[in-house]
């Protein structure tokens, strides 16, 4: 049996009414999307802390002041910590966390702690005999 005019007349409401709904939807969607607020950068509240700037003196001379400079020094060089007297600028000795040169930060670091224990790359002939000598060796230093 073929369709009757009220039946054919339903059936292309109903695909009229869905294809209406389905663009209204996609136009409620897309307008969603754009438009809105203009952004703007939040403005910087407090300065950094100080002491954070990037490190701009010579590089690393060997792998031990690079280590130093990773493991030590970084952690030492800030105006809250260690940086804050023995730098360059106010030479309280010894001038370990100074932010001029890594190298002579660590030769300054030397001046109060051997090597060996500062960076621990002693070999197993090293530690043996520091083990059997009771202490790790330390260098004196004149207090002034």
């Amino acid at each position: 049996m073929k369709a009757t005019g009220s039946a054919t007349y339903f059936a292309r409401g109903r695909n009229s009414f869905v294809l209406v709904m389905t663009g209204l939807v996609a136009s409620i969607l897309l307008a969603g999307c754009g438009g809105g607020a203009a952004t703007t950068e939040n403005p910087l509240t407090q300065a950094p802390p100080p002491g954070t700037a990037a490190y701009a003196g010579p590089a690393a001379r060997d792998p031990d002041v690079l280590r130093f400079q990773q493991e030590f020094w970084a952690n030492v060089k800030t105006a809250d910590r260690c940086g804050n007297c023995h730098n360059e600028s106010v030479g309280q000795l010894p001038t370990f966390a100074r932010n001029d040169d890594v190298n002579l930060a660590y030769d300054e670091a030397l001046t109060v702690v051997d090597a060996t224990s500062l960076l621990c790359r002693a070999s197993s002939k090293k530690s043996a005999a520091a083990t059997t000598a009771g202490t790790p060796t330390r260098r004196a230093v004149p207090r002034s």
